[in-house]
């Protein structure tokens, strides 16, 4: 377990049978405290405190303690009409007043004698949080709706949290997709953070980190992108780098509010030291509510890019390459039982085409042209290379591959169609104009609510998405016939129950599933075998690489998919249960819970069924000459993984309201984050304390390789299945004070300890990087 300072008792109730996700326990409901008093300031006992749903009529009623406080948890998030009354004094209605999910507002009153008849209205809303010390902020619907965004991604709402910050917006091309940014948090890493949809786990176990987005060559910033010939930098089809694709980000017409928590917060949420990130969508109300939506980009206002503009090989007519994104959708709810029962669906759409990124820049000896018979492709290279070539000596497989045509006619290997002054100062002889570069998107929502009493509340949400992503040119090759598409989606549902239990318990519990894919695919215009090609009885194209193409431009040329990540993803089910009590106990506010969580991380790698074949200069490709000492390689057995992985966390919290304005948070939490186990024991490790060395005979006695327990071959006895030695659990308290010298201001101050889950391809799989444990 990875873990870092930047404060939660073990509390095990056996009522609680195990339960929300510890990589986040977010609660998608909030709070509503305050206190009562007379015109003199006394505490006012035993007044009654209504909280009334404005959207669904949902009525909750108790009474102020003694000491005139009062509280009333796990309220649906939404807008409160809140009223006070007492025999002998006037009632006070406040009608408009916010709970926001994982927050608990503060309302504090002072009611005037008089018939309880009178009413008196109260326009206001309460202050900020003065119960806890949850550092964070809560983006409502109002600002959501009314904040302009470049794709619609929530992560570009996160940044207005304290202490947070993201990468650069990418634009808003093919590349951008869903738009979706790395959040840093107070300093930790990208990876550090947990995202929930309606109280649902939605972080992947394959890197944790949110990015959907790679940078383009519209625009260039200063942030160590690397770029080829001509400024071209890779598309968005890589599994690692845009594995926010299958990040649930639903549309903001659909979002009711977006929470994030920094720091500080209580004991209810572990198992990452980052900024725990939540949304809930939207819900049904007692009046019919829709609406459409669109939104459309285009290259009208568009500049030229920096590198098309001053290159004097691409013609006037594509300085500005066409981009379009049309964002689309509807919502709309509703009563389906006034009162009771409740509706509400959402649906959005994306299409993006993007020029840029379906145009490529290649290098091909110079004076290469259609004439593809083998007389004229020794003519060429002899006179590019000074090389002596004969026809006869050409490789039958070579021949094959310069004569590949694809189904538009062109072929596969560009001819030369850049004048030779030219390609010198641009790197590149053959401008490849392909297809548009797409991401299309498609998503759905569907909510529904039934408050079956004032005391019984149940709820359940399902959200789908699709978004695939095709590039023309893939990531490695500068030639057309490789497409490369990544295959991205997520599912996620819920349902949740809360009851009052009495008027000082409320139970909440939660279930939930998530669904996450990203697979990226290769296509290719011919087989080894049409080419003439043996690899061991693949039959896909192998990843082929020149060093030299032009000994006058200088540069190389690469074609085929990508070596180890041409065909590769993962695949990610989880599935979670959540239990949470809250209990009042005169000026205790206790809160415990559990969670529990199964999940599975499928990843799909087919390197070994892609060869990497590399030559040093376009004479040793057409004879067949395969570079000496290359990494020309081709991998047997299988590399697929199917990872399991188990996850625990319980909790218990106390809010101690020690005066009138001062609150103190006492708690502890205990994480499990159960390391990640192969199904089928195809995992390896190295014990660096038993490897052992004979420098006197120069021998390996011992490798220190051990293979997992569960390997039905080759286990090594003692080892567990998982290969891990340390325990993968911690224990994290929590303390915080909220003091609160006048109305206005509110000082917070803490303390905790919080852990953060190590991540599949960066922590727990050192030869992922080589496909051997995973791509």
């Amino acid at each position: 377990m990875f873990f870092r300072l930047k404060l939660s008792y073990t509390f095990i109730v056996c009522l609680l049978l195990l339960p929300q996700s510890t990589a986040t326990a977010q609660q998608i409901l909030g709070s509503l405290t305050g206190a009562v008093t007379d015109p003199t300031g006394a505490s006012l006992p035993d007044a009654q405190v209504t909280a009334r749903n404005t959207a669904t009529n949902l009525k909750v009623t108790v009474q102020t303690k003694s000491n005139g406080s009062f509280l009333i948890p796990n309220l649906p998030v939404g807008n409160y009409e809140v009223t006070f009354s007492r025999t002998g004094f006037k009632t006070e209605t406040h009608p408009n007043i916010v709970v926001q999910g994982d927050r608990t507002a503060t309302l504090t009153t002072s009611l005037q004698l008089g018939q309880a008849s009178t009413s008196v209205q109260v326009m206001g809303t309460p202050l900020m949080n003065q119960v806890d010390v949850t550092n964070g902020y809560v983006v409502d619907q109002a600002t959501i709706q009314n904040t302009p965004l470049g794709t619609g991604s929530f992560t570009q709402l996160a940044i207005l949290a304290p202490g947070v910050h993201a990468d650069f917006l990418g634009g808003s091309g093919s590349n951008s997709g869903l738009g979706n940014q790395a959040i840093f948090a107070n300093g930790q890493r990208a990876s550090s953070n947990s995202f929930s949809l309606n109280g649902v786990s939605t972080n992947n176990l394959f890197n944790g980190n949110s990015t959907s987005q790679v940078g383009e060559n519209r625009f260039v910033l200063n942030t160590g992108e690397s770029f080829g010939p001509g400024g071209v930098i890779g598309t968005s089809t890589s599994v690692y780098s845009a594995i926010g694709q299958a990040l649930p980000t639903p549309a903001p017409e659909s979002i009711e509010e977006i929470r994030v928590n920094t720091s500080m917060y209580d004991a209810s949420e572990g198992a990452h030291s980052g900024a725990h990130i939540g949304l809930t969508t939207k819900s049904g109300t007692n009046e019919f509510h829709g609406q459409l939506f669109e939104r459309f980009q285009n290259n009208f206002w568009n500049a030229a890019p920096f590198f098309y503009n001053a290159s004097p090989a691409i013609p006037a007519s594509q300085k500005v390459p066409k981009l379009d994104r049309n964002q689309f959708g509807a919502t709309f709810g509703g009563p389906i039982i006034k009162d009771k029962l409740f509706f509400f669906v959402a649906y959005q759409g994306i299409r993006s085409a993007d020029a840029l990124l379906g145009t490529s820049e290649a290098t091909v000896p110079q004076g290469l042209t259609n004439d593809r018979s083998a007389a004229a492709l020794a003519n060429v290279v002899n006179a590019d290379f000074g090389t002596s070539i004969t026809p006869n000596q050409i490789s039958p497989s070579a021949l094959s591959i310069m004569q590949a045509k694809l189904s538009n006619g062109q072929y596969m290997i560009p001819s030369s169609n850049v004048s030779p002054d030219v390609a010198t100062q641009v790197g590149y002889n053959a401008f490849v104009q392909g297809p548009d570069a797409t991401f299309n998107m498609d998503q759905g929502s569907g909510n529904v609510d039934y408050d079956i009493s004032a005391k019984d509340r149940l709820s359940g949400k399902y959200f789908y998405q699709n978004d695939p992503t095709t590039s023309p040119f893939g990531s490695n090759s500068a030639t057309l016939g490789f497409p490369q598409v990544l295959n991205a989606g997520s599912q996620v549902a819920s349902i949740e129950n809360t009851v009052v239990v009495s008027p000082s318990i409320t139970w909440d519990q939660r279930a939930g599933f998530t669904r996450l894919r990203a697979y990226s695919g290769t296509s290719q215009p011919l087989t080894p075998a049409d080419a003439g090609i043996y690899l061991f009885g693949s039959t896909r194209f192998p990843a082929i690489s020149i060093n030299l193409a032009d000994p006058s431009v200088g540069y190389g040329l690469s074609f085929g998919p990508v070596s180890n990540f041409s065909n590769a993803g993962m695949f990610q089910n989880q599935w979670e249960y959540a239990t949470n009590v809250g209990w009042v106990i005169g000026r205790h506010t206790l809160s415990f819970g559990a969670s529990w969580d199964y999940t599975q991380l499928n990843i799909l790698n087919r390197n070994n069924e892609t060869a990497n074949i590399a030559f040093g200069e376009f004479p040793d490709f057409l004879l067949g000459n395969v570079q000496p000492g290359s990494n020309s390689t081709y991998f047997n057995g299988n590399s697929n993984r199917y990872y399991r992985s188990n996850t625990v966390g319980t909790y218990v919290n106390d809010l101690i309201k020690v005066g009138r304005n001062l609150n103190v948070t006492l708690g502890l939490r205990w994480d499990y984050n159960g390391p990640l186990w192969e199904k089928y024991g195809r995992l390896t490790n190295f014990y660096g304390n038993t490897y052992q060395y004979n420098a006197a005979t120069d021998t390996i006695v011992s490798s220190g390789l051990v293979f997992a327990g569960n390997n039905p071959d080759f286990h090594t006895p003692g080892v567990s299945n998982s290969t891990m030695l340390a325990n993968q659990w911690g224990l994290g308290p929590r303390v915080g004070v909220a003091y609160t010298p006048y109305s206005r201001l509110t000082v917070r101050a803490g303390f905790g300890l919080y852990y953060d889950r190590g991540h599949f391809f960066s922590e727990f799989s050192p030869s992922a990087g080589g496909g051997f444990n995973g791509p």
